[in-house]
């Protein structure tokens, strides 16, 4: 019983009852789509990283800008500890930056920096997202020299 009809023979059907010659090219399709799917996901993940690395290049920016801040907070502790000025320090530089400076005595308690009895001091920096803090702790033994 090996007829022909239209140029397939039964030898040419397969179980499915498609012709072999149909379905000759659907592994070369699945194997196409999914090295596809591999590099469209390689590529979406490298993006995604350079995305972060990006970010990561302007936060020390920002970090730098909050390091100076808190840095000049201390410095302002330290000059007011030892002179006693009165004049409150600037919050907000012409970077963009700001710091928040807190000086307390030995119970904690948060008193004027420029206070005899002022044993610790806080200074955070902030600039856009980054937060850096310098804390100095035993102010009383603080000398106004450099050693």
């Amino acid at each position: 019983m090996n007829r022909e009809m239209n140029g397939i023979t039964n030898s040419s059907i397969d179980h499915s009852g498609f012709p072999r010659r149909a379905r000759s090219g659907q592994a070369l399709l699945i194997a196409i789509l999914t090295l596809g799917g591999a590099m469209l996901g390689a590529t979406t993940l490298a993006g995604l990283l350079m995305l972060y690395q990006i970010r990561a290049t302007t936060d020390s920016v920002n970090s730098a800008k909050a390091v100076f801040a808190a840095d000049s907070g201390i410095n302002w502790v330290l000059f007011d500890y030892f002179n006693a000025s009165v004049a409150e320090p600037t919050s907000s530089f012409a970077n963009g930056a700001s710091d928040f400076i807190v000086c307390s005595d030995s119970k904690g308690a948060a008193i004027d920096c420029g206070n005899a009895s002022a044993t610790s001091a806080f200074s955070r920096g902030t600039s856009l997202n980054s937060q850096r803090a310098f804390v100095v702790n035993n102010l009383m033994n603080a000398t106004g020299t450099v050693p």
